[in-house]
């Protein structure tokens, strides 16, 4: 796999999230009385403004706020706010792309079982985007990320995950096929304070 299909794949499950949380804020709660909410500190607001700006859903299209948006609810914790800024800084939208940054909010995501965040992270070790290629841990972050998308998702996890497989020995593919059975969630982890801003 090259960096050009991290990115493109990565691009793939940006959609996919992006069109899943957009409709989160509810189809009687009006751009502004979101926007209310996000000042207020509330961290679903503040990523379902994110996303309507990342997507130009309803209002201009604005990466760079998008991405403050996202900061603010990774910070207190959101998933799906670490998973968006993750995706942010892979595509550099709003942001320079920062593989290091990709790898530190995916692997928070991941960490708590959020899928795409998964699929991603398996991409990242898979080429050694920001980190060491491994592709024991590749397989396994595929693996994960496969039994909890639907549909075309999962089944490209899987057939990247099956790739991956090709390259590993029989010892490498029962370690990362055990890394899968003993893996649990993690819960909300701790995030490094931020600068407001």
């Amino acid at each position: 796999m090259s960096k050009r299909t991290v990115l493109l794949a990565v691009s793939v499950c940006t959609t996919l999230l992006f069109s899943g949380v957009a409709g989160a804020k509810g189809a009687n709660t009006s751009f502004d009385d979101l926007m209310n909410q996000a000042r207020q500190g509330d961290a679903k607001a503040q990523n379902s403004v994110g996303v309507a700006l990342a997507d130009g859903n309803g209002v201009q299209r604005n990466d760079f706020d998008a991405v403050r948006w996202f900061q603010k609810a990774a910070l207190q914790g959101l998933v799906d706010a670490q998973y968006n800024l993750s995706v942010m800084f892979a595509n550099g939208q709003g942001v320079r792309q920062d593989d290091a940054e990709t790898v530190k909010w995916s692997r928070l995501a991941a960490k708590q079982g959020h899928p795409g965040a998964q699929y991603q992270l398996g991409l990242l070790y898979a080429v050694g985007a920001g980190l060491k290629q491994d592709f024991v841990q590749a397989y396994k972050w595929f693996s994960l990320a496969a039994d909890r998308l639907t549909d075309m998702d999962g089944d490209i996890a899987r057939e990247d995950r099956d790739l991956v497989a090709e390259k590993m020995n029989s010892a490498q593919i029962a370690e990362a096929q055990r890394l899968v059975r003993e893996w649990k969630p993690e819960d909300a982890l701790p995030v490094l304070a931020a600068k407001d801003g």
